[in-house]
């Protein structure tokens, strides 16, 4: 039986080369930015901060939406920024992490 030998190739180390750090920092940088989140829940609804609007989906019913400034999303956002996790997602959407 013949063995077989594995190349293995070195990855150069990208700071030594600046515009392919860049692009890796960049790269970085769009990635974190387009992170899938998991939504807070607040009395049900899903809260969508860059929709501006609360969802609720019930199953075998139609799907209800509030928008932020209707009179009862005002009520619920105004709740929701009340709570801990109502805060931290107004400071992470607000950049304020």
């Amino acid at each position: 039986m013949k063995s077989e030998s594995v190349k293995l190739y070195q990855v150069p180390n990208y700071k030594s080369y600046p515009s392919a750090g860049l692009a890796i920092q960049r790269m970085g940088l769009e990635r974190n930015k387009n992170m899938i989140r998991i939504l807070p829940v607040f009395k049900g609804y899903t809260v969508d901060m860059r929709l501006q609007e609360f969802r609720k989906v019930p199953l075998n019913d139609l799907p209800e939406f509030v928008p932020f400034l209707s009179d009862k999303g005002a009520r619920l956002f105004y709740e929701f920024r009340q709570t801990e996790e109502g805060q931290k997602e107004l400071d992470h959407f607000l950049g304020r992490d």
